[in-house]
């Protein structure tokens, strides 16, 4: 099993991780407010990981990525999309 690179606690690459995963953390929260300010259900600032899983299903609903796959009807996608949240 690969267990990854020896990484030192003082390493640039685990440093440049660290920054790297801090600005993905602000990114979404950025996008938590502003989907929040213009009142996009299920948005707010959070961490917990059902409620960011809702907020992505939220996003897979209005953009109509992979869940939503093009041989649907809408009315399977909007009955589906209310089930998700029950």
């Amino acid at each position: 099993m690969y267990t990854g690179l020896p990484v030192s606690p003082t390493s640039p690459l685990l440093d440049l991780d660290t920054h790297i995963m801090n600005e993905l953390d602000n990114i979404v929260t950025s996008q938590q407010v502003l989907l929040q300010s213009l009142g996009v259900p299920c948005f707010f600032v959070t961490k917990h990981p059902k409620l960011l899983e809702k907020q992505r299903v939220v996003i897979e609903i209005m953009t109509g990525s992979s869940a939503w796959s093009d041989d649907t009807d809408d009315d399977d996608v909007c009955y589906t999309a209310i089930d998700a949240f029950h």
